[in-house]
């Protein structure tokens, strides 16, 4: 067996990577623990299954292996969705955003403000977006929404809600 993450070899009981402290795996509802993952859904996929029973793409040996390119086009993707996601959710105020996907959200919106500035609508419709997203953030950190007043104060303010930005998840 090897580890999802980095690709070295495991001992098939264990529950983390010794190598990077990849989690290897959880329980399937049959008991056993998975180690194989969905390419097409990344749903586990029991052992001993041919098929996957949440889309039914089948299971090839080797399919789990992961090269630095697969690796890399996972990592675009994910951080692309972060962006998605904060224009998926414009107008939910509930709920929590946590640190990485907060940061990869503005990045790609303060782009895409940029590549469309000769347009008011999408740089409008990402202002918006930017507001739901710092009001779940601030959620994630123990915070009330309404602390994004603290714009209104010129540079105390903003620097506040960077710290706050910045600080780790609360449980």
């Amino acid at each position: 067996m090897y580890c999802r993450n980095c690709g070295k070899p495991m001992d098939p009981a264990a529950s983390f990577c010794v190598t990077c402290g990849m989690k290897v795996g959880q329980r399937h509802p049959n008991g056993r623990l998975v180690s194989n993952f969905c390419k097409n859904c990344g749903k586990p996929i029991d052992p001993a299954a041919d098929v996957c029973l949440s889309c039914g793409v089948a299971v090839q040996e080797g399919s789990f292996s992961r090269s630095m390119n697969t690796f890399w086009q996972d990592v675009q993707q994910s951080v692309f969705r972060h962006f998605i996601d904060m224009l998926r959710n414009i107008f939910d105020y509930e709920g929590r955003t946590g640190v990485a996907p907060f940061w990869w959200a503005i990045l790609f919106g303060w782009l895409f403000s940029l590549l469309f500035a000769w347009s008011w609508v999408i740089p409008a419709i990402i202002a918006l977006a930017f507001i739901s997203l710092q009001v779940r953030r601030l959620h994630d950190v123990g915070r009330s929404g309404w602390f994004l007043l603290f714009w209104l104060l010129p540079l105390v303010g903003w620097l506040v809600l960077l710290i706050l930005y910045c600080q780790p998840s609360q449980p």
